[in-house]
């Protein structure tokens, strides 16, 4: 871990978040990334994060104040500065991290962020794709049972990201599976409903990406 006292990090993009107050809030908690253009929610939110990190193609160089450490990265790569951060953070130990303002405008880095999600559930990394609005979260689960909170309200989504996941169960939502089979070519798990219990997700063998309210969870 790395030689500060925060087990938590959160990296921030630099597509749309729509209420940046709580940037300080977490800042406190949380170590902080900005991505490039991400670094500008930090400007906006009177504060500065533990690492910036791009090649900069989104962000003037010139409007850089003060964060952490600034990483500079080569425009000629394979990564994008998202995964980047995310490996240095896994690298120094990091088990939970969260992404913001990687979701939306850019559809292909949408899709890309996505995709991360499940490169850190196979590296055992619980990690957390926030909506702009902060008012859902997408995850990933494998292989698992993830429940939810009793008081949950609103509605869940659950897609295959295999071409096959199979031993899908759930339990206590208005619409019920039971070992059930889901493919990644048949949205079945879309806009389900909680109904005031004790609910919960499980699959046997897959994967499954799961959108949801984060107040629903239970962490």
């Amino acid at each position: 871990m790395s030689t500060n006292n925060k087990t938590q990090a959160a990296v921030f993009g630099a597509s749309s978040i729509t209420n940046i107050d709580f940037i300080k809030i977490i800042n406190s908690s949380f170590l902080t990334v900005a991505c490039d253009g991400g670094y500008y929610h930090f400007l906006k939110a009177k504060c500065e994060p533990d690492i910036l990190v791009g090649d900069f193609d989104t962000l003037n160089e010139n409007e850089i104040k003060n964060p952490g450490i600034i990483y500079k990265l080569s425009p000629i790569k394979d990564d994008t500065d998202v995964f980047w951060a995310i490996k240095f953070l896994m690298g120094e130990g990091y088990k939970e991290i969260h992404l913001y303002g990687c979701l939306g405008q850019k559809l292909d880095h949408t899709l890309a962020n996505i995709e991360l999600l499940s490169f850190m559930k196979e590296k055992g990394v619980t990690a957390y794709l926030h909506s702009p609005d902060n008012s859902y979260v997408l995850f990933v689960i494998k292989n698992e049972e993830v429940s939810f909170n009793p008081r949950a309200v609103g509605r869940i989504s659950v897609f295959s990201l295999n071409e096959k996941t199979t031993g899908v169960y759930e339990t206590n939502l208005k619409y019920l599976l039971n070992n059930a089979t889901l493919t990644n070519s048949v949205p079945l798990g879309v806009s389900n409903e909680f109904i005031g219990k004790q609910s919960s997700i499980k699959v046997t063998s897959g994967s499954l990406l799961i959108m949801t309210d984060y107040n629903n969870l239970n962490v």
